[in-house]
């Protein structure tokens, strides 16, 4: 609950200073130490899933980059 509160008054604090959120946010839980291997990958299993952490991270990859691309055409 801390972490989102935290999240809520970024979101209304930022835009002051030119800085644009997107209206969505990523947690991740005290677990995802748990998801990577001894090299520092993602295991497999992970990785696949349509619901875990990479594509997570895509979507909000591809979500960054629309908005992105959005900013530029209005900012010049």
């Amino acid at each position: 609950a801390a972490v989102a509160q935290a999240v809520a008054s970024l979101r209304i604090s930022l835009p002051g200073n030119g800085i644009v959120t997107l209206p969505n946010a990523l947690f991740f839980s005290d677990a995802v130490g748990e998801a990577i291997d001894d090299e520092g990958m993602l295991k497999a299993e992970l990785q696949d899933s349509p619901y875990g952490p990479q594509a997570q991270l895509s979507g909000l990859a591809a979500g960054l980059v629309k908005y992105a691309d959005a900013l530029k055409t209005v900012r010049g």
